[in-house]
């Protein structure tokens, strides 16, 4: 990674990245303890939620393990390829956020994307319904949702945009007839597919873009939707989210 590159990162990536490294190295050993949130936090001149998000994401990630009053641990090796998605929840029912404003922006059939057709785990030739929302939380920050529903679930999905403005996907799919979520997974540090370029384009630096993607699926594991959501934080504006299980 160049220079210029490394100094685009958010900060909490090279939080991350220092930490990866160092147990790279081996000087993180597995089992040895890391620096703690706030030793971390002056180390790179940033904020303990920073810092306490880069942490957590490796602990998601099955790098590090949490114990509470004690610190941060080395549990396992170093992912192969770090830019993986790493599921870190599945079984879950989103709450949606007071104060949060959604606007549908475009929607469209794509009439094939191998990309996803791979991650839906259906034929090549599948045609995916992609709806763009908006999000626009209480402190104007935006972020965008790219939504994916293959056309095989439904021929027609009487499409209401009311409807798509208020809701997740998750809560749409239960209009559609014999279509029944019943968990959602939830990715972090989701790569940037090709379908997802268009997105990136509507930020000023890309290069500092994150995603996170979420996967509904039924009862037998089936992926009914996907969505990936692009956006570009600073320091003191850390995505948090609420889950009621």
């Amino acid at each position: 990674m160049s220079e210029n590159q490394e100094a685009n990162l958010p900060s909490y990536v090279k939080v991350q990245n220092y930490i990866l490294e160092k147990c790279k190295s081996g000087e993180y050993a597995i089992g040895s303890r890391i620096p703690s949130e706030t030793e971390l936090a002056q180390m790179f001149s940033v904020s303990r939620i920073t810092a306490n998000k880069a942490v957590s994401e490796l602990a998601l990630m099955g790098i590090l393990k949490r114990i509470r009053g004690k610190g941060s641990f080395v549990v396992s090796p170093v992912p192969t390829d770090v830019n993986a998605s790493q599921a870190f929840s599945a079984a879950v029912i989103t709450n949606i956020s007071e104060g949060k404003k959604h606007e549908l922006s475009s929607f469209r059939i794509l009439p094939s994307c191998p990309e996803l057709a791979q991650r839906f785990k259906l034929p090549e030739d599948e045609s995916f319904y992609e709806i763009v929302r908006k999000n626009i939380n209480s402190r104007s920050y935006v972020s965008w949702d790219y939504s994916y529903i293959p056309c095989s679930i439904s021929p027609d999905l009487s499409f209401s945009f009311e409807q798509m403005k208020d809701c997740y996907i998750h809560e749409y799919l239960k209009f559609l007839p014999g279509v029944h979520p019943k968990f959602m997974k939830i990715f972090i540090n989701t790569p940037c597919f090709s379908f997802l370029m268009p997105g990136m384009e509507r930020f000023e630096d890309p290069s500092g873009v994150s995603i996170w993607s979420s996967c509904i699926y039924d009862g037998n594991m089936n992926i009914l939707a996907a969505t990936f959501t692009l956006y570009s934080l600073s320091d003191d504006e850390v995505p948090l989210f609420l889950f009621s299980v």
